[in-house]
């Protein structure tokens, strides 16, 4: 199953229409960036968040030529027309399917039509994965950083630039199930809560941590660790116990 990781950069109300695209591949052989001419001008917000300007769209190919493209070069890298059930799309956020459909107003072309539909109907918001990690909505770029040691992201509203965070994130995210995921969701109950109902829970779950871990930690310290990450509710006992778990 190949995963690609895409950004859109859409213009403003009334019509979002999406005016840059940003793909790149888990492995990162199949990348693609280009900006996508709008029918109406640019929003001034979205000029000054992008950096964009009227003028650079001028040569810009359209929305039919941009998805042509990028839907035959897809099949070429899946080597099959049928993508759907080879591949995974994965965006941040719920507004890219927005996006999208605004743009297919755009589109004449049936089978370009077709192919947009499905991606709108096939992507994954991988902001809902971070949402159950950090038990409540993240932006990208905070989901990032939190992950990084330095060379802190900065936001910049570029297509590709994003696709790429979200590409790093997906690689750096406990996937669901996992020893890190599981620590996260533990340290994160309210410290105000009763302790000794948390020490029962906790107690359980680190009794089947332990079992995860083929006995190569000792279920005493997997015990101690998590506890002492519930009375410290730092940042750095989280990090510090994610890191050991991991």
């Amino acid at each position: 199953m190949k995963r690609y990781f895409i950004d859109f950069e859409a213009n403003g109300a009334p019509l979002q229409e999406i005016i840059s695209v940003g793909i790149v591949s888990e492995d990162k052989e199949f990348s693609v960036y280009t900006l996508v001419r709008p029918s109406h001008p640019l929003d001034k917000y979205i000029q000054k968040i992008t950096h964009l300007t009227d003028e650079e769209f001028a040569g810009a190919p359209s929305p039919h030529a941009v998805f042509s493209f990028l839907y035959n070069a897809l099949k070429r890298d899946i080597g099959s027309d049928f993508i759907w059930d080879k591949c995974e799309f994965y965006v941040y956020g719920d507004g890219d399917v927005r996006f999208i459909q605004e743009t297919m107003k755009m589109i004449t072309d049936p089978e370009i039509y077709g192919f947009l539909a499905g991606l709108a109907l096939n992507i994954k918001d991988f902001s809902r994965d971070t949402t159950r990690y950090f038990q409540t909505p993240r932006s990208l770029l905070y989901s990032v950083n939190y992950f990084r040691k330095d060379d802190i992201a900065e936001e910049k509203h570029h297509a590709f630039y994003d696709a790429l965070l979200l590409l790093e994130l997906y690689q750096n995210l406990p996937k669901k199930g996992t020893i890190g995921a599981t620590i996260n969701q533990i340290v994160s109950i309210d410290p105000k809560t009763n302790k000794k109902v948390i020490y029962k829970d906790i107690k359980k779950a680190a009794k089947t941590l332990a079992k995860d871990m083929s006995n190569t930690v000792k279920l005493e310290n997997v015990q101690k660790k998590i506890k002492n990450a519930i009375i410290n509710q730092s940042r750095y006992c989280k990090l510090r116990w994610e890191r050991y778990a991991g």
